[in-house]
């Protein structure tokens, strides 16, 4: 019976990660698989749930862990040391997968992103540099905006197939911060 409650939450913490991490490799694995159509891009809509997924992922993983650990305990089931080697392996490959399957979202974003540095005209004062960061992350694609007052300069971590420099100068310009790419991806 604990062999069965263990096999349950390792596959309910399986389920949840590939939950969250369904909405980048579900696409994959389905054009690998030759399924395709436009309804695809749907599964994106399944991001912002990334870290509930997560959060499941993790409870299971440490749910299965207990019972793995109270029945060896109770010396039941741990009473075949080859068998509790066996559990114990299988349970640590199920989670070294489970968590390879939750980072590949992260690092598949990490690979697509370009970053620029700006050099921003007309910041007078440390408040500004709250408007100027607003304005490029209200550019599409925009990751992640870092803008350093004492600097003048704004980086900007993007995905350059939905945004380009021209873009981020544009918005701090619109902004009433005149800016010069300062490297162009």
């Amino acid at each position: 019976m604990a062999i069965a409650g263990e096999k349950i939450t390792l596959a309910a913490g399986a389920l949840a990660a590939i939950g969250a991490s369904l909405c980048c490799v579900g696409p994959l694995v389905l054009l690998t698989l030759g399924i395709g159509g436009a309804w695809i891009g749907n599964l994106t809509a399944l991001a912002p749930y990334r870290p509930i997924f997560i959060g499941l992922s993790l409870l299971f993983l440490f749910l299965s862990y207990r019972r793995m650990a109270r029945s060896c305990a109770m010396g039941g089931l741990c009473a075949d040391p080859r068998g509790a080697r066996r559990r114990r392996l299988f349970f640590w490959t199920v989670t070294a997968l489970l968590f390879g399957l939750l980072a590949l979202p992260y690092a598949a974003l990490a690979a697509a992103t370009k970053t620029v540095i700006l050099d921003v005209g007309n910041m007078t004062c440390p408040l500004c540099r709250v408007t100027v960061r607003k304005a490029l992350e209200n550019v599409p694609g925009v990751a992640h905006v870092d803008v350093d007052y004492a600097a003048k300069t704004a980086t900007v971590t993007f995905d350059p197939e939905k945004a380009d420099a021209d873009a981020f100068e544009r918005a701090a310009m619109e902004a009433g911060f005149p800016s010069i790419a300062r490297n162009q991806p």
